[in-house]
């Protein structure tokens, strides 16, 4: 009788799962490319999934940890948000592609919500395929804050100074400054 049971219970998770690995893709996002593209650049995406997603967050692992190993950015990027699982690993992966396509900004709270999310990657299973998720995200998230500091920093302006005759050193205005119009005599 027990054997009859588990059959049965097997039976119903593999039903429950063929529905929920339809469902799942479509709780990720239904948006196109170009507002996803644009959503990610901004940082504006959220993995808005719980655990309705988990199983095509498990069964897509592997492609997703061979599109971060052999730095497919943008192709992870967007099997991340066609998962749409809000996992920490997951919210690892967005991170480090905006991180390493230059969206600096967008990485950032990336991180951030990796760092923030309550589902974390492998205590019951291990589906972290050897990566320090948390870790991984409080490093990044210090190398982007870093990264956007030495922007900053090169990106100040800084006056203009050139020596007079008399040899101390005067402010110039900038270079393309129009000069006054004179009245036409």
């Amino acid at each position: 009788m027990n054997s009859v049971k588990s059959s049965f219970v097997m039976f119903l998770v593999a039903c429950a799962s063929i529905g929920l690995l339809s469902g799942c893709a479509s709780q990720g996002t239904n948006l196109t490319y170009d507002s996803i593209s644009r959503e990610f650049r901004e940082g504006s995406t959220v993995l808005r999934c719980d655990l309705v997603c988990q199983l095509v967050a498990i069964s897509e692992g592997e492609n997703l940890r061979d599109l971060y190993l052999n730095e497919s950015w943008e192709e992870l990027a967007k099997e991340v948000i066609r998962i749409g699982f809000n996992e920490d690993l997951h919210y690892l992966y967005l991170a480090k592609a905006a991180e390493r396509l230059g969206f600096y900004s967008a990485s950032e709270e990336y991180y951030r919500l990796g760092l923030s999310t309550r589902f974390k990657c492998g205590p019951i299973v291990d589906r972290c395929y050897g990566t320090d998720a948390q870790g991984g995200l409080k490093e990044g998230l210090s190398r982007v804050k870093e990264i956007q500091r030495q922007l900053a920093n090169a990106n100040r302006v800084v006056p203009n100074t050139q020596p007079n005759l008399g040899g101390t050193t005067e402010k110039s205005g900038p270079t393309n400054a129009r000069k006054p119009m004179q009245p036409i005599d």
